[in-house]
């Protein structure tokens, strides 16, 4: 079992798993809407999490080997 780091770690790790990949682009687009509407710490927050759902599904999925 992996020790998640942070509390940014493990709700990325959540929600990754409940939506799958497309967790990344919904976040991606909620950090976006975020900063657009005059929340720029919000938005860097959930941009942390879509960073950390990416880094998560790249290790679970990714083999450079097949590259």
């Amino acid at each position: 079992m992996v020790r998640l780091h942070t509390l940014t770690d493990g709700i990325a790790s959540r929600m990754l798993a409940r939506h799958g990949i497309a967790a990344i682009w919904q976040l991606q687009v909620a950090a976006a809407i975020a900063h657009r509407t005059g929340n720029p710490d919000a938005a860097q927050s959930i941009l942390e999490m879509a960073d950390a759902a990416e880094r998560e599904w790249l290790t679970d999925h990714f083999d450079p080997m097949q590259t």
